[in-house]
């Protein structure tokens, strides 16, 4: 079986020539200005590129003849999911690590709360159970604008106070 060694979600994700990645801005949160909340409907999402990184590894060699799918899952604060990703994992005889990268284009902001990313795991197959490996939180603030400008000025003054 394969075992879970990384899994965030990030702004973007760089791999370079070495095949080294370096995840930019990793995803904890996101802040929406509302000051109309009751407006906002629970489908409401933001276009944002956002990029989902698991490096996988492999527990026994004969893991790199078998092949393997990972899914992931993206579920609001009231429990609704918001998307399912299903990918086969290219696994080789030689690698024991191996990255996956996948790539969102939205970012749901419809409900308040914390959106629970998680990832699945399972052999190819329709008769293999899917087993969890792990979720990671992303918590959807709302805050109204006046609030956002204050904090945006503090910011600023501690910069030029430095």
């Amino acid at each position: 079986m394969l075992k879970l060694q990384i899994f965030l979600p990030a702004e973007r994700v760089i791999v370079d020539k070495e095949e080294m990645a370096s995840l930019i801005n990793v995803l904890d949160s996101v802040t929406v200005e509302a000051d109309d909340q009751s407006k906002i409907k629970d489908e409401s999402a933001v276009p944002l590129s956002w990029q989902i990184f698991a490096i996988w590894r492999k527990t026994d060699v004969a893991d790199g003849k078998k092949k393997f799918e990972q899914r992931l899952e993206l579920l609001r604060p009231d429990g609704s999911s918001v998307f399912e990703v299903i990918q086969p994992l290219k696994l080789d005889t030689t690698h024991f690590n191996f990255r996956a990268i996948t790539k969102i284009g939205a970012m749901p902001i419809g409900q308040e709360g914390i959106l629970a990313l998680k990832m699945y795991l399972r052999e190819t197959g329709e008769v293999n159970q899917w087993q969890e490996m792990s979720e990671y939180f992303i918590h959807v603030i709302y805050k109204k604008k006046e609030e956002v400008k204050s904090a945006t000025k503090k910011r600023r003054a501690k910069k030029r106070h430095r």
